[in-house]
């Protein structure tokens, strides 16, 4: 039936409750003759009719939740009707060209034009594109992605300083363009082709690998950097390539550089192993050190196969030279040698002249520029001399008492503890007794030594030996084939000592008695020849 009186100005309606009145009813709620339950939210606006006709607001109230309640009681079998609607009204309705929603908005298509501003949160329940100028971004529900268009881009920073990107057919970029840095962080950080193959694999507190073809070749550890080869054949682990094309003779070119630490991780670059092109000395690999620009070139191997050491030039026709020349320190050569198997020396000193006619020495000994001896392999043997010009030699005075001095030498025939070897010879603290020019160090005297390996006899064999390499040596001792060409092996009975007090021993220099030796003899022949004199007076007597 039509309504009498003004409908609701600017609402929406939510809902309509009919209700027929019994005799002086006033408060309705509850089921309705349409079976639904009255419903008034806080806020919502309610028209009463009765009979259709209007009510007054002044007639009725809201008053007790969900129940509107008449000022006067109706009529029976009135009909009264109940309209409840939103809490928005029309003045909340936006523009065409313009406005603000207060509330959502729900719908399946859905046109604007202009700037859109959404103070609250926005659902978006399907495909989504954002139209550039010439490249689109669109969210795609059934890909679960979002999706950038080729070249478009993801810019992150007022300056849009950070940009990922990617442009057919050259790749995929991420530009940092304020020079500031791109930080990656994570507890492990890998780098993978897309097919799974590994190329940078970077964990926390741990190394950092890098890998060729899927197969590891470098990688950081608490000591230092591994470097790998799984390459078959002689292809080597690490190559340093100078690509500089204007190589000239006396260029160097860039190595290994070591540095020292000034604190901050900086430092003097303290050490060089660089190529040269040709300088003295001639092409090859040097190694320079010192500091800073004080580095001074200490050793070299050149191409003509010369291994130079101290200075840059080589002697001559000389296989290894060694000079030298920093001042008043010390200079030389120590060379500790190990004969892994039988029948083969240490050092091994070979003439390969087959005329026997010619001599030449082999081995030349000199001081401040002067000869002072020589060794020469000779066909038939070995020369040992040394310098005994007149001319070198001053305060000459003949030996005297000779016979006397000898007589207190006490010789002995001996066995060394060590071995089973038996020998005639001297204590060197009795013979320096007599002659101290001929035995060297103190009697009794005893030196500290770190890291030992004893024999089973208690000899010292071995010093600055770490335990876990002895015991991994000790174990190939009775395999010598199994061990490593050239690394010395240790008994099975041997024993390792952190710290010991072991003997340092005097020496004697036997040659050194020659002369003393020469000196007594002549006097006890001088003493024969006038006893053989006194007798064959006698005789004729």
């Amino acid at each position: 039936m039509p309504y009498i009186g003004k409908g609701a100005n600017g609402f929406g309606i939510r809902e309509r409750y009919r209700y027929s009145a019994s005799g002086s009813q006033t408060a309705f709620t509850g089921s309705d003759l349409d079976s639904k339950t009255l419903q008034i939210d806080s806020g919502s606006l309610v028209d009463v009719f009765i009979n259709g006709v209007l009510m007054d607001t002044a007639d009725y109230n809201t008053n007790t939740a969900n129940q509107v309640t008449l000022t006067s009681g109706a009529t029976a079998s009135d009909e009264v009707m109940i309209v409840v609607y939103d809490v928005f009204s029309l003045s909340d309705a936006m523009p065409k060209t313009g406005g603000t929603f207060t509330g959502g908005i729900t719908g399946t298509t859905s046109t604007f034009s202009g700037a859109v501003t959404n103070n609250s949160t926005t659902t978006l329940n399907d495909d989504v594109t954002l139209t550039g100028a010439n490249y689109n971004v669109t969210w795609d529900k059934s890909d679960n992605a979002l999706e950038f268009g080729d070249n478009a881009k993801l810019t992150f920073g007022a300056g849009n300083d950070l940009q990922i990107y990617h442009t057919p057919g050259t790749g995929t970029f991420i530009d940092e363009a304020d020079d500031g840095s791109l930080f990656i962080r994570s507890s492990r950080v890998t780098m993978h082709k897309y097919t799974g193959e590994t190329m940078i694999n970077a964990a926390a507190d741990g190394a950092v690998s890098l890998y060729y073809d899927d197969s590891k070749k470098l990688e950081t550890v608490a000591s230092g950097v591994d470097i790998y080869n799984g390459s078959s054949g002689n292809s080597p682990a690490l190559v340093l390539k100078d690509m500089n094309s204007g190589v000239v003779s006396g260029d160097s070119g860039g190595g290994l550089y070591w540095y020292t630490n000034d604190g901050n991780g900086q430092g003097n670059n303290l050490a060089i192993i660089q190529k040269f092109e040709n300088s003295a000395g001639g092409a090859g690999i040097g190694f320079e050190v010192g500091t800073g620009s004080s580095r001074d070139e200490r050793m070299r191997l050149n191409t003509n196969g010369q291994l130079i050491m101290r200075n840059a030039n080589a002697d001559a026709n000389a296989c290894i030279t060694v000079r030298q020349s920093v001042g008043s320190g010390l200079g030389g050569v120590y060379i500790d040698t190990y004969s892994y198997y039988s029948n083969i020396p240490g050092i091994n000193i070979t003439n390969g002249d087959t005329n026997n006619a010619r001599n030449m020495e082999d081995v030349e000994f000199h001081r401040n520029g002067a000869l002072k001896g020589y060794i020469r392999i000779k066909h038939n043997g070995v020369d040992f001399t040394s310098s005994s010009d007149y001319r070198l030699k001053e305060d000459a005075k003949e030996i005297t008492n000779a016979f006397e001095q000898i007589k207190k030498l006490k010789p002995y025939n001996f066995k060394w503890k060590n071995s089973d070897d038996r020998q005639d010879g001297f204590f060197a603290h009795e013979i320096g007794e007599v002659f101290d020019y001929v035995a060297q160090g103190e009697k009794d005297a005893t030196e500290v030594k770190k890291n030992v390996v004893r024999n089973k006899d208690g000899f010292v064999i071995a010093q600055n030996i770490e335990k876990a390499d002895w015991e991994k040596r000790k174990a190939d001792a009775d395999n010598e084939e199994a061990s490593p060409k050239g690394e010395t092996t240790y008994p099975t009975d041997s024993t390792w000592q952190k710290e010991y007090e072991d003997i340092k021993a005097q020496t004697i220099d036997n040659s050194k008695l020659v002369p003393m030796l020469t000196a007594c003899l002549q006097e006890a022949i001088a003493k024969i020849e006038t006893l053989e004199t006194k007798v064959k007076a006698l005789e004729e007597a």
